[in-house]
Parts: C-alpha cells; sequence; structure tokens
C-alpha cells in the first residue's frame, strides 16, 4: 500500500488518523510540527501527506508550500486537515497545491475514501 506521513501537533489526532490507516494495510509515519515532517520528508518518500493546517510554528500550508518547492514532491497529494471550514482558507489551500481539504472532526469512512481517491493515481 501507500506511504504516509500525517502531520498534526494533537497526539490524539496523530494516533487516531494512523490507526485507520495501518488497519487498511498504509505505512504511516508521524510528526507533531511541519517543520519535522518537512525534514523527515527530505530524508524520505512518502505517496501521500495528511497535515494539519494551524500548527505552532510551521501551518500546514507553510509545509505544502516547502514540499512542492522539491522535485520529487511536485505530484504528491497534500491532503489538509483541519476545524476551520472557511471557503477563504480552502482556496489559500489549493493555491498552494493542496489536493484535498478535510474538515476536523471527520468521520472515518471518508478519511479511508478521501485516502484512497487521492492515491489512486500514485505508485505504491
Amino acid at each position: 500500500m501507500a506511504k504516509i506521513i500525517i502531520v498534526d501537533d494533537s497526539v490524539t489526532v496523530r494516533n487516531m488518523v494512523s490507526s485507520i490507516l495501518k488497519r487498511d494495510g498504509h505505512e504511516v509515519s508521524e510528526s507533531q510540527d511541519g517543520r519535522r515532517a518537512f525534514t523527515i520528508a527530505r530524508k524520505s518518500q512518502f505517496d501521500l501527506v495528511l497535515t494539519d493546517l494551524i500548527m505552532p510554528g510551521c501551518s500546514g500550508i507553510d509545509l505544502l508550500r516547502k514540499l512542492k518547492q522539491l522535485q520529487r514532491y511536485t505530484q504528491v497529494p497534500v491532503l489538509l486537515m483541519s476545524t476551520d471550514n472557511q471557503e477563504k482558507t480552502k482556496a489559500e489551500g489549493r493555491v498552494a497545491g493542496a489536493a484535498g481539504w478535510i474538515t476536523k472532526p471527520f468521520d472515518p469512512a471518508k478519511l479511508r475514501s478521501t485516502v484512497n481517491y487521492l492515491l489512486q493515481d500514485q505508485p505504491g
């Protein structure tokens, strides 16, 4: 299956998302912030990045912009997760290159279907 990194400052969210994706057979890595996630992503290749929007130090959109500057991440889908559901914020994410948006709290089935959709054209 796919190699996925989950980036969220909430250990509860990371654990929940990780558990769901591991049950589906994915290889999952975790990071508590965008800076650390960027360091991990530079050393490894992921098929999908799931990141929280609002995190201390480096927001999900900041992480997204940094990743999209790396040649090997230009085609990797990045899914933003947030309690913020404002269209202006979603538009900012789309402009930065986000492949999708999922509003927290979310239904595990919705997360699975969104992840599967984003991975359908990805290797792995």
